[in-house]
C-alpha cells in the first residue's frame, strides 16, 4: 500500500476475516516455470498457496459415465413398457432421456472452461487458463465476487481485476486456508466482497422483460415457420428445414442481442427449439443408434455455442450516450465525454468498479452535468476498460452537499443492525437506538413521493447512487430529480454535527412489576416471535392469543380475526417524532409507537389507580393513537371509527367507563 497515499476514514468490514483462518497450508506444490517466473518478474515473494481447479475432461467423463447410467434406465423402462404394456413406464422413459440429453449436454459443455490454476503469492496473485497466464498485485485487485448454493458458504468466484481480468477461484479446492488468504488480502486492501445474486428486476425493467418475450413469441414462432418454406421448396426435408429456419431465427436474435442484450435469452431459446427438432429428425432419418446420433448432435451444437460464447465475449459493448446528448440539448445541461469525477472516501470506492484504494478522482465517461431543482448532479458511467459485452457498465449520480456528513446508507437507516457478511447471509446484531440525525434524515427521505427509493449513501460532502447496466433517459431524470429533491429539503448543516448521530440515553421498560402477568407473557412470547424491532400489531395479537378473558371474541366480532386482518403482519410507521427518545426492553428495540402506547398504558394505570398494567389497559393503550400498526389494522376495514374502536375495548376488555380517558391520551 503507498504510504503516501492511505485509505481514509473507512476501518476494515469487520465481518470478514483480518488474517487467515486454518492458513498454515501444507507445503506448496512446485509450480510450473513459467508462473515462477512471471512471479518473480512481479517482485511477489515466496509462494503461499498453489490450487488447481477441476479437470475438465475428468468431469466431462463423470458426466458422460452417469448419462450412460441414466440411458440404462431408459432402456430397462422401454423392456418394461413393452412386457407390461403399460404406458406409464413409457412416459417415464421419455423423461428419463431427456434428462440423460441434459446430462450429455452438461458434460460437453465441461469442457470449455478448459484446466485452471490459482497461485497465491505473499505479494499477489498468478493465475493459468491452458497455457495462458496473468499475474495481478494485490493493489490491483477490484473485489471479489462469490458463488454459492443458498445456505451454503460461497464454493467460488471470481477475482476481479481493476482493469476487468477475473481469475476464477475454486474455494473448496484450495481449502478454508486459501479462501482466508484471499479474504485477509482483500481487507488489508479494504477491497469489497460481493455476491452474485440475481436482483429482482425493476418494475420498469419488468415491463420491458414481458415487451421482449411477447415480442419474440409473437414474431420468432410464426417467422420460424415462414422461413421453413424457402428450405422445404429446395428439398430440404421438412424436419431439417424446420431446424434450419429456426436456427436462422435464432442467429437473427442473437445479432440484435448486440444492441439489446437481454435478448440473449430468446436467442438461446430458439437455438435450443432448433437443436431439439434437428435430434428427432436426425434420429427419424438416420435409423442409428439413437444415443451415438443425440450425443453427436448434442457436441455440434456445444461447438456451435463455444464458438459463440467466444465471439460475443470479445464484441465490444453498446454505450448508448445519445440520450444523455439529448437530454444536455434539450435542458441546457453540460455533456462531457470524459471527465475526472471525485471519489468520496473508501465507502465510494468499494461501491464504484474499478477505483484504485485511496484515490481522490477517477475518470467517468459520459458525463452529464444536470441542474434540477436550484441543485446540481452530475451522472456518469463507471468501466474498468474498454466495455465487452460480459463487462459491467455502472452508472453514477452524484450530488454535492454544502457541508461534510457523516457517513450513512439508505439500507443503515432503514434496517438499523442488519448487514452482510462475507459469505452473504443476514447478520443482525443488536439494534441501533435511532439518533436525532437519523429521524431528521428519514423524515427528508419519507417526504419524496416515491414508489421505490435508490440505494444511496453519503460519504463526505456527496449524496450518490451507483447502478449496473445501461440506463434509460427515464431513469437518468428519475434519478436526478429525486436526489435534487432530496438535497434540497434536508437540514445538512444539521446533520454535519457529529452530536446529532450520537444515540440518546434510552428509554427502559424493564421493571416487571408494573405489568400483570398475561402482559408480560405476552411481551415475553412477542419478543420470542420478533424479527427485529417489536411493533404495537405483533404485541396485541399475542396479546389476545395468550389472554383467556371471552371479551376478545365481542372485540372480534366488530372488527374481524385477527389473522384475517393481518395484525400480526402489520407494521409501524417509522415516526421517530412520537417520542424523543428510543426505548428498549431488555436487548429488545421497540418502535415509537409501542413506546408510546408503553407510556400511555402506565399514565392509565397510575391515573386510575391499577395496581397494574392489565390486558384491557394495554390493549387500550396499542389502539389509543391513529398512525399505529394496530390501530390501522383494525381500522381498515371501515366498520369502525377511532372512538367507537376505544369503546369497544373499554366495554369488552376493561368493563367501565375511564372518564377522561382521552384527555390523558391526548397528553
Amino acid at each position: 500500500m503507498n504510504p503516501d497515499n492511505p485509505p481514509r476514514d473507512v476501518a476494515p468490514p469487520p465481518s470478514v476475516p483480518t488474517e487467515p483462518q486454518n492458513a498454515v497450508p501444507a507445503e506448496p506444490a512446485t509450480p510450473p516455470e513459467r508462473v515462477t517466473s512471471a512471479a518473480t518478474s512481479r517482485g511477489f515473494g515466496p509462494l503461499e498457496y498453489a490450487v488447481k481447479g477441476t479437470n475438465p475432461i475428468a468431469a466431462c467423463l463423470g458426466f458422460l459415465i452417469f448419462a450412460a447410467v441414466v440411458f440404462g434406465v431408459a432402456w430397462v423402462l422401454g423392456w418394461l413398457a413393452r412386457i407390461t404394456e403399460l404406458r406409464i413406464f413409457a412416459y417415464v422413459m421419455i423423461l428419463v432421456i431427456l434428462g440423460g440429453l441434459f446430462v450429455v449436454g452438461y458434460a460437453f459443455f465441461q469442457l470449455i472452461d478448459g484446466y485452471r490454476a490459482t497461485y497465491v503469492y505473499r505479494g499477489g496473485l498468478v493465475w493459468t487458463h491452458n497455457r495462458r497466464v496473468e499475474t495481478a498485485a494485490w493493489a490491483e485487485v477490484d473485489r471479489l465476487v462469490t458463488t454459492a448454493v443458498a445456505g451454503h458458504d460461497p464454493h467460488g468466484g471470481r477475482l476481479v481485476t481493476l482493469d476487468g481480468r477475473e481469475a476464477t477461484l475454486e474455494f473448496g479446492a484450495g481449502g478454508e486456508g486459501f479462501r482466508d488468504r484471499i479474504l485477509a488480502a482483500l481487507t488489508e486492501w479494504h477491497r469489497p466482497v460481493d455476491f452474485s445474486v440475481a436482483d429482482t428486476p425493476l418494475p420498469e425493467e419488468q415491463k420491458v422483460n414481458k415487451r421482449i418475450a411477447v415480442a419474440c413469441g409473437v414474431l420468432g414462432v410464426p417467422g420460424g415457420l415462414f422461413l421453413s418454406f424457402p428450405f422445404f421448396l429446395v428439398g430440404v426435408p421438412i424436419g431439417f428445414a424446420l431446424a434450419a429456419s429456426y436456427g436462422t431465427v435464432a442467429l437473427i436474435v442473437a445479432g440484435l442481442a448486440f444492441f439489446v442484450p437481454k435478448l440473449k435469452v430468446p436467442a438461446g431459446v430458439f437455438f435450443g427449439l432448433a437443436g431439439l427438432i434437428l435430434i428427432i429428425e436426425a434420429n427419424r432419418r438416420l435409423e442409428t443408434n439413437f444415443v451415438l446420433v443425440t450425443t453427436a448432435v448434442i457436441a455440434l451444437e456445444a461447438a456451435v455455442v463455444v464458438a459463440w460464447r467466444a465471439v460475443w465475449r470479445r464484441l465490444p459493448a453498446p454505450r448508448r450516450l445519445g440520450g444523455r446528448q439529448s437530454l444536455a440539448r434539450q435542458y441546457g445541461w453540460r455533456y462531457e465525454d470524459t471527465a475526472q469525477v471525485p471519489v468520496a472516501g473508501l465507502r465510494t470506492m468499494s461501491k464504484l468498479i474499478g477505483v484504485p484504494t485511496g484515490a481522490r478522482t477517477v475518470t467517468g465517461e459520459g458525463v452529464l452535468v444536470a441542474t434540477a431543482h436550484g441543485v446540481e448532479c452530475t451522472v456518469y458511467d463507471r468501466v474498468r476498460r474498454r466495455p465487452l459485452m460480459t463487462d459491467p457498465i455502472q452508472t453514477v449520480w452524484s450530488v454535492p452537499l454544502p457541508v461534510p456528513v457523516p457517513p450513512v446508507t439508505l439500507t443503515e437507516l432503514a434496517l438499523p443492525g442488519i448487514s452482510l457478511d462475507w459469505r452473504g447471509d443476514v447478520r443482525i446484531s443488536e439494534p441501533v437506538p435511532p439518533t436525532r440525525g437519523a429521524r431528521i434524515l428519514g423524515r427528508a427521505v419519507d417526504a419524496i413521493p416515491v414508489a421505490e427509493h435508490p440505494e444511496w449513501w453519503i460519504e463526505d460532502r456527496y449524496l450518490m447512487v451507483a447502478e449496473y447496466g445501461v440506463t434509460s433517459t427515464k431513469t437518468i431524470t428519475g434519478r436526478i430529480d429525486y436526489l435534487t429533491r432530496l438535497a434540497t429539503s434536508t437540514p445538512w448543516t444539521e446533520l454535519a454535527d457529529p452530536a446529532v448521530w450520537q444515540p440518546v440515553e434510552p428509554t427502559r421498560w424493564d421493571d416487571d412489576a408494573v405489568f400483570s402477568p398475561p402482559v408480560l407473557e405476552a411481551l415475553r412470547v412477542a419478543d420470542e416471535e420478533r424479527v427485529v424491532t417489536l411493533h404495537t400489531g405483533e404485541v396485541l395479537a399475542v396479546l389476545a392469543r395468550v389472554d383467556p378473558q371471552p371479551g376478545w371474541a365481542q372485540l372480534w366480532q366488530r372488527t374481524g380475526t385477527p389473522a384475517g386482518a393481518g395484525l400480526k403482519e402489520s407494521v409501524d410507521p417509522r415516526d421517530y417524532d412520537r417520542t424523543p427518545t428510543p426505548a428498549y426492553r431488555g436487548g429488545t428495540l421497540l418502535t415509537p409507537e409501542l413506546a408510546l402506547a408503553l407510556t400511555t398504558a402506565d399514565r392509565i394505570r397510575t391515573h386510575y389507580g391499577y395496581p397494574q398494567i392489565t390486558t384491557g389497559v394495554f390493549a387500550l393503550s396499542l389502539l389509543a393513537h391513529r398512525g399505529t400498526g394496530a390501530t390501522e389494522t383494525l381500522l381498515a376495514p371501515g366498520r369502525l371509527t377511532h372512538p367507537q374502536l376505544l369503546d369497544v375495548v373499554r366495554s369488552t376488555l376493561i368493563g367501565g367507563p375511564l372518564p377522561g380517558l382521552e384527555a390523558l391520551v391526548l397528553q
